[in-house]
């Protein structure tokens, strides 16, 4: 062009090449053959079966997914140019003419027909796509192309995964499954949730705010866990960013939990269709739910509590042993029903506030003046009683958090072995408990009566600031005689656990006290001496009106399509976690306030 003239001028331009991220080589454009397969006829039998129903998303709303993917599916081109990898079973003649087989031998069997002679073939250097590779897991685990040996195994009932491989994993398999046995290769995909920091954020190395299940179970100290996160950083800023906010986040590092209560806190935390957000305050609140079964069994042990042979819990005569067999298998139910819906996280819960909230803070404590009471027959039989029943419902408790608490339940399933009856298994292997009809309404009305009347006398002592160490009088306002015996019956029992001064039945509730609705009666605690009912009024009115002014303008922002349309998700569900709490905080000052009645 120079030596001709027609070169108008040069620029100088700046190649962009790309290089590969893990070799540093130069990426070339090179186009060549490719192995195709047709999957738009491998995804009608997959579609048809989620819409019929033979293999099922739970959440159902990833059904959408796996149809968006799969209603509009391209060619898929399965070869690729790597080192690593499945062979692709195609081997080249002399020609160029293809020979497919399962191995090199089939492959030289068709060539000495096609030819007439033997011949050396070529394999093609390509490998299979990784996804298609992986379509293969449930053949490649269980004996295909035995179909025998498979047919028992497959489907399968669950497959458990992420929403982000929908359509390279959980899609592939489902094609090869139908074209190569006609059968799905499993019933239902449970969709898991991903796990993400304490604010939200997906974790990344970049970030700095990955999270090692090891380090919650092991225990990793302040400078090993700032070296691990800021070890793959190579941009100076991005290591002292990642290292302070390290610093700001685990000032102490992280400490050691088990992996027990790492486990719980993910099944609690695994709402449906929800990330969970990974917290370490959430792990050691459960570390402490660990310790609290694990001195529940250790008071059970110094109390005498063994398993007896031949125990029948539908043959307790003591109305706390029948209320608490009864609550036992009630749990068992919740927690069997949402495991099989996989709800794991109501499963988890189902499981807490039974050990926790029915079982150590009231059944154990209810049963302490049965352990440790009168002497002489009468008492000791209901002793024995308590100790079998104690015992039996423990172990219910082990096998409810089995699944989420393996090690701990399995150490005190062997442990509360060693003494009574022989152990039939490992608590692994042991059966679940099947309903029994052991739910008794007549203990539940009376244990439950009690409970809720310790639960409302706390709360008003600590809603209307009534001195811990002070013993209030209790008035049974215009009750029945049923109430008054009842009562009567747990006399000792709720002025421990309330710190009660006297139970009294009377007709009217005096003025200046706090009424509490208790199930089918009224309860009245006399204030008056106690503290300033006048003071307390308006403390009470004062922070009524601070809350339903916090709960306005977070209402408000929530209703703000603006904020909504702009707001990270993560920022919105903080704020609709702020409004709940400010509404549960002005429901209890309500509350308090209406209980003081109209005399203050």
């Amino acid at each position: 062009l120079e030596e001709g003239g027609a070169l108008s001028h040069v620029e100088d331009h700046a190649l962009a090449v790309p290089h590969g991220d893990r070799s540093g080589a130069v990426i070339e454009p090179w186009l060549t053959d490719q192995w195709y397969v047709d999957a738009a006829r491998l995804a009608g039998p997959a579609l048809d079966a989620v819409r019929a129903g033979r293999t099922r998303f739970v959440p159902s709303q990833y059904e959408k997914t796996f149809f968006a993917w799969l209603d509009d599916i391209q060619p898929w081109c399965i070869s690729r140019q790597l080192w690593w990898g499945h062979r692709i079973p195609a081997w080249y003649g002399p020609d160029g003419a293809i020979f497919v087989a399962e191995d090199e031998a089939g492959a030289l069997r068709q060539a000495c027909e096609h030819y007439g002679r033997a011949v050396d073939l070529a394999q093609d250097e390509d490998v299979l796509d990784t996804w298609f590779s992986s379509a293969l897991w449930p053949f490649s685990t269980l004996g295909w192309p035995d179909a025998g040996w498979l047919s028992q195994r497959c489907p399968n009932d669950a497959l458990v995964t992420g929403f982000d491989i929908i359509f390279f994993w959980v899609a592939r398999m489902m094609m090869m499954g139908l074209h190569l046995t006609g059968e799905v290769p499993f019933r239902d995909v449970y969709m898991h949730a991903l796990v993400r920091d304490e604010r939200g954020a997906k974790m990344s190395k970049s970030l700095g705010n990955v999270l090692d299940p090891l380090d919650f179970i092991d225990g990793i100290g302040l400078d090993a866990l700032v070296a691990k996160r800021t070890g793959s950083l190579t941009d100076r800023k991005d290591v002292a960013r990642v290292a302070q906010a390290t610093k700001r986040d685990y000032p102490a590092g992280i400490d050691r939990f088990g992996a027990d209560a790492l486990r719980f806190t993910l099944a609690v935390l695994a709402v449906q269709g929800r990330d969970v957000k990974m917290a370490v305050g959430r792990v050691d609140g459960y570390r402490s739910f660990a310790t609290k079964l694990w001195n529940a069994s250790r008071f059970a042990e110094i109390n005498g509590c063994v398993r007896v042979a031949g125990y029948a819990p539908r043959e307790a005569r003591e109305v706390l042993n029948r209320w608490i067999v009864g609550e036992a298998e009630r749990a068992a139910s919740a927690v069997a029903t949402a495991i099989e819906a996989y709800r794991f996280n109501e499963a988890a819960d189902a499981a807490y506030r039974f050990v926790w909230g029915v079982l150590c803070d009231w059944s154990l404590e209810l049963a302490k003046p049965l352990l440790q009471g009168a002497e002489g027959q009468e008492a000791e039989d209901r002793r024995d009683e308590t100790r079998a029943t104690v015992a039996h419902v423990l172990d219910e408790a082990y096998r409810l958090l089995h699944p989420f608490m393996p090690f701990l339940t399995e150490e005190l399933w062997t442990i509360k072995g060693r003494e009574g009856p022989p152990r039939a298994s490992l608590l692994a292997l042991a059966s679940w408990s099947e309903p029994a009809g052991l739910r008794d309404d007549e203990a539940e009305r009376e244990v439950g009566w009690v409970i809720d009347l310790v639960s409302a006398v706390r709360s008003v002592r600590t809603e209307m600031n009534v001195p811990a160490g002070s013993q209030v009088p209790l008035l049974v306002v215009g009750s029945d005689r049923a109430v008054a015996e009842r009562a009567a019956r747990w006399g000792d029992t709720l002025k421990r656990m309330a710190r009660l001064a006297s139970i009294e039945a009377v007709a009217e509730a005096p003025r200046l006290s706090a009424q509490l609705p208790v199930r089918d009666s009224l309860i009245a605690l006399p204030l008056e001496g106690l503290i300033d009912v006048a003071a307390e009024r308006a403390r009470l009115i004062k922070d009524i009106a601070k809350q339903r002014g916090e709960a306005g303008k977070i209402g408000a922002k929530l209703g703000n399509a603006d904020f909504l349309a702009r707001a990270k998700p993560e920022v919105v569900e903080e704020q609709q976690e702020r409004l709940r709490e400010t509404q549960e905080r002005l429901g209890r000052l309500e509350l308090a306030l209406s209980r003081l009645g109209d005399g203050g």
